[in-house]
C-alpha cells in the first residue's frame, strides 16, 4: 500500500518499499513493480518452507496416515518454489503420495496464521535422478504409480 509504504503477504509478512516515495521516477516504477509482486512471490516462498518444514517433521507428528519414515528420505535444498528430496527408491510411491498432500494442505497456514487459501493448491511432484531430468507424476490422470514403477525399471 502505498500510504503505508509497505505491502503484506497473505500471511502476513511484510515488505517495507521505502522507494515508494522518491521523486525519481524510476526508483518509484521499481518499488510499484515490487508492491504488485512481493505479495505473490513472498506467499510462495512461505508455502515452499512450511510445506518443506511439515514434510520433515511428519515423522513425529500429524496424522498418523501421512507419517514417514525419516530414514528412507531427507531434504537437500529448496530453489524458490522447488523442494529437493533424496528418497530411497522402495519408498518413492509412499513418499510422493503423501509430499503432495502434505504440501498442497500446510497445516501451518491455518492452525498458526489463521489463512484458509480461497483457491485449491496444487502441488507437482517429479522423479529423477537430478533435479533437472525429473518428470512430472500424473496424479490427475492416474498414471503416477505407473511412472515411478517405468522410472524403477529403467535403473
Amino acid at each position: 500500500m502505498k500510504s503505508l509504504g509497505q505491502v503484506r503477504n497473505p500471511i502476513g509478512r511484510i515488505r517495507r518499499l521505502p522507494d515508494i516515495y522518491s521523486s525519481d521516477p524510476g526508483k518509484r516504477a521499481e518499488a510499484e513493480r515490487q508492491a504488485i509482486n512481493s505479495p505473490v512471490q513472498g506467499f510462495g516462498s512461505d508455502l515452499t518452507l512450511l510445506g518443506m518444514a511439515e514434510v520433515m517433521q511428519y515423522s513425529l507428528v500429524h496424522h498418523e496416515h501421512l507419517r514417514l519414515d525419516r530414514t528412507k528420505f531427507d531434504c537437500v535444498g529448496t530453489v524458490h518454489d522447488s523442494v529437493l528430496f533424496e528418497v530411497d527408491n522402495d519408498y518413492l510411491e509412499t513418499f510422493a503420495i503423501t509430499v503432495k498432500k502434505v504440501l498442497e494442505k500446510p497445516k501451518a497456514l491455518e492452525e498458526v496464521f489463521n489463512f484458509v487459501s480461497p483457491v485449491p493448491m496444487e502441488v507437482d511432484v517429479s522423479i529423477g535422478q537430478t533435479w533437472g531430468s525429473g518428470n512430472e507424476l500424473d496424479f490427475r490422470g492416474g498414471r503416477w504409480k505407473e511412472q515411478i514403477q517405468e522410472y524403477l525399471d529403467l535403473l
